[in-house]
């Protein structure tokens, strides 16, 4: 049993020393892990600290920045200290770095490390200035040793849904960085693992404060946070501790670690899973196929594109082609004047820059018709969602001025954060916990819900864009610098938005944990697009912790993607198929200047030649629509060993909500795809997948994918013995499910 320890050694020496340290077993070539944690001092010796000659290319335990104005310095858990060690009881042990010199006062660092229940360590950091300093400690981190002695092991990254790196220390593997809260880190959780079992590592903190989540290949994962407040009188102490616990397993395994603080936190937000909500409309259910007005990469849009006449022709063809049986969701771009002289079909510009991403938060007045037509969409059921942003300000619009103004978030120095996109205006980045900022977003969304009854909203960039550092915290009610206050901020916004509302949905861009108290539905672009397979590929963990607390749909489709190849139009929806999102969020419109980049999907759509494509989407979204218990309410669990994963045979396993049932689903997206024989699957121990341990036998069930009935195929008598098999076929979806019963029960 692989399990975390806090070990003294006293040494022999005629220099005694302690080597103290949270560690894996002694026993490191069978575990594969070196050491997480190590320091040793010598007592009546140097007293400085010095590291372990063998561990002399491991990055220090901590770090700290410390700035006098422009000047910075840095000390690490290897600067010349005084070094105590105290034992505060049987399971806290402090680590003590004193008199550290800095300026002509001294700084103290202590690393507090409590045993968690699991064998693991969990770790507080604090620092303490004192004497006559001008320096302030400005950020801080702490290093933990991700090395294997094995030669292949598994990195997980907590980018988008989740990327797992397949590593070896003969070839490598790729370092990474990722600013949290934001798709480039959603969740705050890393890990490493071997054939012999694996680290987690997680920032167990509630409050969702910014931090930055690093990957050192081949050498350490570390965890950076600014300070709140900093000045030169300080005592910090970190308000949440980083875990560090051993598992066997895989990425997986790490998650359902994680999973148990995540949930928790939801739960003390008050934060509802999806069947408990009583604020969730109908056709979050019924709702699973996603197409755009026009959105084009690049951001430079077709004038048309969102035209409410050219919008509703689009969208009625397209439902008649598709043939859904649940509903078709509209998100909808370049609804509102942006500019253009209203009424004039954005042919008269009158300001310097009009159109997508211009005049922002000048929304209205909407485009002529609009209203009509969104009433007309969502009478034959069809969901409609339009565009504002979220988070930046054109600073050539008419309302730039006085309090407006002092919302932009602003830098160290006192300037403003100035970003430009295709369309070549000049925004301002706003801070969200400005409540100028806040009342200017919720009014916004309450105009479109109360004048146009529109299903949704979609504020672009919050869950996307990465938080900044505001120094304006004082006019804007919160810490300068480091804090949490982007994520409070933006949660305040979107639930100040909701209630104004009525309760309507929310939808962003990106995803991210922070923002499930106040987001319904995620568009991961960015995350949705890494490959189903290779070294680095995407795998369900965001899922796997979150499922049932959230929807998401969008992947970037491109009319190559069918022209040339239409397998790469039904590889990406499978694979958000098996990621578990709603499908498709293809651009009707869009500007034919890049073969390569061209989204103008309508005319290909349609097309006869993309009949084989379409009936693929029909049969895909046929099935999420009956395996909603599992994709909606439920979560994504253990994947099957052996066949995953494979770009011919995307599957992906889930339990529904109450872990009665595990559903295990597969999709094959190529039209060439052969297969000779059936593929058998045994499942050794269904409580490894999460179903309830104290069943006493189970049903297996296929889904009949053109009546949509469950056809039973026998029964596993022990949690040792549920097999079935699949006879795989060109562009099909197969979903087999194994319900835990009582003898006498032979209904799922």
């Amino acid at each position: 049993m692989i399990g975390v320890l806090l070990l003294v050694w006293v040494g022999a020496c005629l220099c005694p020393s302690v080597r103290a340290g949270v560690c894996f077993e002694t026993n490191h070539t069978r575990t594969g892990f070196g050491t997480i944690v190590q320091v040793t001092r010598g007592e009546g010796c140097s007293g400085e600290v010095v590291v372990d000659s063998t561990e002399a290319q491991a990055a220090p335990i901590w770090e700290a920045e410390f700035r006098q104005g422009k000047s910075k310095l840095k000390l690490t858990s290897r600067t010349n200290a005084t070094l105590k060690y105290v034992n505060r009881g049987r399971k806290i042990k402090e680590f003590q770095w004193l008199n550290m010199q800095i300026g002509e006062g001294l700084v103290d660092v202590r690393v507090v490390a409590t045993e968690t229940s699991n064998g693991g360590q969990s770790l507080i950091f604090a620092a303490n200035l004192t004497g006559n300093t001008t320096w302030k400690l400005w950020n801080w981190g702490i290093n933990v040793a991700a090395r294997s002695s094995v030669d292949e092991y598994g990195i997980f990254q907590n980018y988008g849904f989740g990327n797992v790196h397949n590593c070896s220390n003969s070839n490598g593997c790729q370092a990474f960085f990722g600013t949290y809260p934001g798709e480039a880190a959603t969740m705050q959780c890393l890990s490493m693992w071997n054939r012999h079992g694996g680290v987690y590592v997680g920032a167990h903190d509630e409050t969702f404060a910014t931090k930055v989540f690093g990957y050192s290949a081949g050498s350490h994962f570390s965890v950076k946070q600014d300070v709140p407040d900093p000045n030169t009188t300080l005592i910090f102490r970190s308000k949440y501790s980083l875990v560090i616990e051993p598992f066997r397993g895989d990425w997986y395994d790490m998650t359902q670690i994680y999973r148990k603080f995540a949930v928790n936190v939801l739960g003390t937000k008050n934060v509802k899973p999806f069947s408990k909500r009583t604020d969730l409309p109908g056709w979050l259910e019924t709702t699973s196929v996603w197409v755009n007005s026009h959105w084009q990469e690049h951001d430079v849009f077709s004038k048309t594109g969102g035209d409410p006449t050219v919008v509703e022709n689009r969208v009625n063809n397209i439902i008649k082609r598709f043939n859904l049986n649940g509903s078709l969701g509209l998100h909808w771009y370049e609804w509102d004047d942006l500019g253009y002289k209203h009424g004039s079909q954005y042919e008269n510009c009158t300001s310097d820059y009009c159109g997508f991403d211009t005049n922002y938060p000048e929304y209205f007045p909407a485009r002529s018709d609009f209203g009509k037509v969104v009433h007309r969409l969502r009478q034959k059921g069809i969901v409609v969602a339009p565009y504002i942003n979220g988070r930046i300000f054109d600073m050539g619009t008419k309302s730039w001025n006085g309090q407006n103004i002092t919302a932009a978030a602003t830098q160290e120095d006192g300037a403003r954060y100035e970003e430009s996109y295709g369309s070549h205006a000049s925004f301002a980045v706003m801070c969200p916990a400005s409540a100028t900022w806040q009342d200017i977003l919720a009014t916004t969304v309450s105009r479109l819900a109360s004048e146009f009854s529109v299903d949704m909203v979609y504020i672009d960039q919050i869950g996307a864009a990465g938080p900044k550092q505001c120094c304006s915290g004082k006019a804007h009610n919160h810490s300068n610098h480091g804090g949490h206050y982007w994520a409070t901020g933006q949660n305040t916004m979107a639930n100040k938005a909701k209630h104004n509302s009525n309760g309507i949905l929310l939808m962003t861009e990106g995803l991210a944990e922070s923002y499930i108290p106040s987001i319904d539905y995620f568009l991961p672009l960015q995350s949705s697009s890494v490959p189903y397979t290779g070294a680095i590929h995407v795998v369900p963990a965001f899922p796997a912790v979150y499922g049932g607390f959230y929807a998401a749909a969008g992947s970037k489709f491109y009319t190559q993607d069918l022209a040339q190849d239409p397998d790469q139009f039904t590889a990406k929806l499978t694979k958000q198929y098996i990621l578990g999102m709603h499908l498709g969020w293809f651009s009707l419109g869009g500007l034919h200047y890049s073969k390569s980049k061209d989204m103008a999907l309508y005319d290909q759509l349609m097309s006869s030649k993309s009949d084989p494509a379409i009936a693929y989407l029909s049969k895909v979204e046929f099935a999420k629509q009956r395996l909603k218990n599992f994709f909606i309410y439920g979560r994504a669990t253990k994947p099957l060993p052996g066949i995953l994963p494979r770009e011919d045979i995307m599957g992906s396993t889930w339990l529904n909500e109450q872990s009665s049932c595990l559903l295990i689903t597969f999709a094959t997206p190529f039209a060439n795809f052969t297969s000779t024989s059936p593929t058998k699957f045994r499942i050794s121990n269904t409580t490894d997948f999460g179903l309830e341990p104290n069943a006493h036998i189970f049903q297996v069930a296929n889904l009949n994918i053109t009546t949509g009935n469950w056809e039973r195929t026998g029964l596993g008598l022990t949690q040792e013995a549920v097999e079935f098999q699949i006879q795989f076929k060109p562009r099909q979806v197969y979903a087999t499910r194994i319900c835990s019963h009582a003898r006498n029960n032979w209904t799922p």
